[in-house]
């Protein structure tokens, strides 16, 4: 993962810094896709002037099943709903869109080609703000910043996956799944000399497990021996709460 960000930052810069406007991206992977879609949607509405303002009335639709995936959109007002058609003309409610989220998708690999195959039509009236590759290549070449922050972003996404990569080939599960809660925690902290005492963390037993590579029952088994050994705390609801401090220790192998 980290060579995949590595080689897409390399040709992400190389277009957004060339002369000509000619150049077009291909990606022999989605997953690049899907980096590139989350580093636009990650800078392209950070700042006003990133991304264009439109407005639909109700009942309109943001793309048609023919359209093709090169853009991404971020809802300010209304709501929105992605229906999936299937092939008696039958539509399944995929996601509901509210506003403040993100959606749609840029796509350069051989996918390109394929269009959505569903629609996102509004429920009432509303207000989106949408930014294309082109629009960000456009804006990019103007403001020196926004570089900055590609950059930025993707050498914490790298330095992410890297990080990842490693609580994963620990094979000791107990260990693992106490290395992710830390890691998760630095995360979310600003970067300083210390971790604080505690960190509030807002995700599932289900969403660990994906993470640690582990079963469901099994990161639940572990994390009601971290609360009993006051590594971590939560209930039904609210967030978990990680001693980081704590837990570091137990991620080390070191016993209290």
């Amino acid at each position: 993962m980290p060579a995949l960000y590595a080689c897409v930052l390399r040709r992400l810069v190389s277009l957004l810094t060339s002369r000509s406007m000619r150049q077009r991206l291909h990606f022999r992977s989605h997953d690049a896709c899907e980096a590139l879609t989350a580093t636009v949607l990650d800078n392209a509405f950070s700042g006003r002037d990133r991304a264009r303002r439109k407005r639909y009335a109700a009942g309109s639709a943001i793309w048609h099943p023919s359209d093709l995936p090169d853009r991404v959109f971020r809802l300010q007002s209304g709501r929105v709903h992605i229906v999936i058609l299937d092939a008696d003309g039958g539509e399944h409610l995929y996601r509901a869109v509210v506003p403040g989220e993100l959606f749609g998708e840029m796509c350069f690999c051989e996918h390109r080609h394929e269009p959505h195959g569903s629609v996102a039509r509004c429920l009432g009236p509303s207000e989106v703000w949408t930014s294309s590759y082109d629009d960000f290549r456009r804006v990019i070449r103007t403001d020196a910043s926004l570089v900055d922050l590609v950059i930025q972003t993707f050498c914490t996404r790298v330095s992410d996956a890297a990080q990842r990569v490693q609580i994963l080939g620990c094979r000791d599960a107990r260990k693992r799944l106490a290395r992710l809660l830390v890691h998760l925690a630095q995360t979310k902290t600003s970067r300083g000399p210390s971790l604080p005492e505690e960190t509030a963390l807002t995700i599932t037993h289900a969403d660990l497990a994906a993470m640690a590579a582990l079963s469901r029952p099994h990161v639940s088994v572990l994390m009601n021996e971290f609360r009993v050994h006051r590594l971590v705390s939560y209930g039904r609801t609210g967030p978990l709460r990680v001693r980081t401090h704590k837990l570091r220790r137990t991620a080390e192998g070191v016993d209290d």
